[in-house]
């Protein structure tokens, strides 16, 4: 049985990661979210940037997935993945490799937990 973790709202309370676009949070919770991830050092501010969102110009699907493999097994023992994961939950990024998740990961993590709503 895999261990869900938990994320904390803007409320205070802590809500399942696919639940946590309900927390409707607004331009402050989202800085707040930003600064406690900036805060909990996330292991990508010490490597290449790019390893995590890609080259400006178009990359094979096979460099992409290599490089995204790189990135989830950095993300794998980020000491911030948690906040991480709930900043991405929270802006739904269009590019990038976040707590681990591609950014399609997330958005359809997000969605399942809003077909688990509707």
């Amino acid at each position: 049985m895999r261990t869900v973790p938990l994320l904390p709202t803007a409320g205070g309370g802590k809500v399942r990661p696919e639940r946590y676009h309900l927390a409707r949070l607004g331009a402050d919770d989202i800085a707040d979210l930003r600064d406690a991830l900036i805060d909990a050092v996330p292991a990508c501010d010490t490597t290449d940037a790019e390893l995590f969102t890609g080259p400006d110009e178009v990359e094979p699907d096979s460099v992409r997935e290599a490089r995204e493999a790189v990135a989830k097994e950095i993300c794998a023992g980020c000491p911030a993945r948690i906040e991480c994961l709930a900043y991405a939950l929270a802006i739904r990024p269009a590019v990038g490799v976040w707590a681990g998740q591609t950014a399609d990961e997330i958005r359809t993590m997000a969605t399942a937990g809003a077909r688990e709503v509707a």
